[in-house]
């Protein structure tokens, strides 16, 4: 389930996620389990935002090997005003 350097990838952490609140309705789990995943998963999120902005401030297309990243075409000031 994880690469090489044993990083996991957004498609396989959702999918921890989902089995775990499975688990949860079935009561073979706990919801602090299960809120557990979900913040290191919104921590790992916002780390990932915070990789695309500030590649984007500086003009460059960022590595991050859990996510497959396209050119940037976002200016800042349709980010700040949320206009597409």
């Amino acid at each position: 389930m994880t690469t090489e350097t044993g990083k996991m990838n957004i498609d396989e952490v959702m999918t921890i996620l989902g089995e775990e609140v499975q688990k949860l309705r079935r009561e073979e789990t706990t919801p602090q389990a299960v809120q557990s995943i979900s913040n290191a998963l919104g921590k790992w999120l916002s780390a990932v935002k915070l990789k695309l902005v500030y590649a984007q401030m500086i003009g460059i297309t960022p590595k991050i090997d859990a996510i497959d990243i396209q050119p940037l075409k976002v200016s800042l000031s349709e980010q700040a005003t949320g206009s597409d």
